[in-house]
């Protein structure tokens, strides 16, 4: 089974649920945190690092030689990456997703790839749990890639549950992190629980975090579980 744990902003504790379930289910689990900006799952459980891999990304190389300036790279280009001056493109790397539709565009053949660094992969056991995490280089346009490319890490037997940490929010990391799996917590304030349950197309649970009653409209997002304020748990989290 495939778990993701998500939130519609930061700082709601879903990384410490996660955290939690993976310790809670141990060698039967599997920990992929797919928090690739912010991977802060390591801290919580000290694993074990078994490797470490550098993880790139392709980006356009224009050859101006070869360009008629004809514009196709212009057109085809859905974040606006590469624009024409005076007939010659000029790339925005930082503007660019690495979907290759430029070099297949280009009728003159002047635009191939090349890797660019954009971060790096780790995987490793926390006790009897195995873990991997992405942790993307400061400054990189987008987490989507090393994303897809922490979760090929699950082990393909071993593990019957594959706890997923996901990005906060409701942008593209998130549909990233949460393609493909069976089900999804999500860890919220009820009020801000609702946009992202109803933004994909999965089974949502709802763990809330309150400081009183627990509303009754709920019906679109069963509630798994309420936390109130305790502040013992925060300070032992905060322990170093």
């Amino acid at each position: 089974m495939q778990l993701a744990v998500a939130s519609g902003k930061g700082g709601t504790g879903k990384t410490s649920l996660a955290c939690a379930l993976a310790q809670a289910l141990g060698p039967r689990a599997a920990l992929l945190d797919c928090d690739v900006e912010e991977p802060n799952c390591a801290i919580f459980l000290e694993p074990v690092i078994e490797s470490e891999t550098d993880f790139s990304v392709p980006v356009p190389v224009i050859d101006a030689a070869k360009c008629k300036g004809r514009g196709r790279c212009q057109q085809v280009c859905e974040y606006n990456a590469i624009k024409l001056f005076n007939g010659k493109p000029f790339l925005f790397e930082h503007l660019c997703h690495s979907c290759g539709g430029c070099v297949l565009a280009c009728p003159e053949k002047a635009i191939t790839e090349a890797p660019h660094p954009a971060g790096k992969i780790r995987r490793g056991r926390a006790g009897g749990l195995f873990f991997a995490d992405g942790i993307m280089n400061i400054g990189e346009p987008s987490p989507v890639r090393l994303i897809k490319a922490v979760k090929v890490l699950a082990p393909a037997s071993g593990a019957k549950f594959l706890l997923l940490d996901g990005s906060p929010g409701v942008g593209c990391p998130v549909l990233a992190s949460l393609g493909g799996v069976d089900a999804v917590v999500i860890v919220a304030f009820y009020a801000d629980q609702r946009p992202l349950s109803e933004a994909f197309f999965v089974s949502p649970g709802l763990i809330l975090k309150t400081l009183g009653q627990v509303p009754e409209d709920h019906k679109h997002c069963p509630i798994l579980a309420a936390v109130a304020f305790y502040r013992a748990l925060g300070n032992h989290l905060c322990k170093p």
